[in-house]
């Protein structure tokens, strides 16, 4: 489920989030469906919910119903965070640390690896992959939304995993700073909340 033209949609249209985005979520806390072990889709890509939290340093996935949690990066330093599973069943994790630079581990399929890329001018960050359902997993993308500073204002923007997170789109000028969530909703609609604190 690609965002069409690369911009918000032009109708503003609001439901409730699908289960696990609708949790309350901490900004060192993220939830999202995922698979019944990491890189296991023997049971499908939305088995159970996971919850992403970090601890002394170690980002931790823990599943909600089946296995045991399992640290993703440890020696980390992270004030706000957020994760997605890719469709192969792979982690990748965004985050902020103390110093206010962002991080993106993410699977990137030229290297073949994992790789961490910094953004040192994204102020809050948060990833989904669009479209979990089964139908759309030819075209499904995890999207990484961020915010960034640009002269007075906050703007918010997007870049996609088909692109190898390389393009930039600008998607709203003169935003609110912090994205609190992103996710499907209940009308199968790609939703963002942002907010001032």
């Amino acid at each position: 489920m690609a965002i069409i033209e690369d911009r918000l949609s032009t109708t503003l249209v609001t439901n409730s989030y699908l289960y696990p985005d609708s949790k309350e979520r901490h900004i060192n806390t993220d939830f999202e469906n995922g698979p019944i072990a990491i890189t296991d889709l023997s049971e499908g890509i939305q088995y159970q919910s996971w919850a992403l939290t970090i601890v002394s340093g170690n980002f931790t996935l823990t599943p909600e119903t089946t296995g045991s949690p399992v640290i993703i990066l440890s020696g980390q330093d992270s004030i706000r965070c957020s994760f997605a599973f890719d469709k192969n069943g792979r982690p990748n994790i965004f985050w902020t640390d103390s110093g206010n630079l962002s991080h993106f581990y993410w699977y990137d399929t030229v290297a073949a690896d994992f790789v961490i890329t910094d953004y040192p001018d994204v102020f809050s960050g948060m990833l989904s992959l669009d479209d979990k359902r089964v139908m759309e997993s030819d075209v499904s993308d995890i999207i990484l939304w961020y915010t960034r500073l640009v002269g007075p204002q906050y703007n918010l923007y997007h870049r996609k995993q088909r692109d190898r997170y390389g393009i930039e789109h600008l998607m709203k000028e003169n935003t609110f700073p912090f994205i609190y969530k992103s996710g499907m909703h209940k009308g199968l609609r790609g939703q963002i909340v942002l907010q001032t604190v």
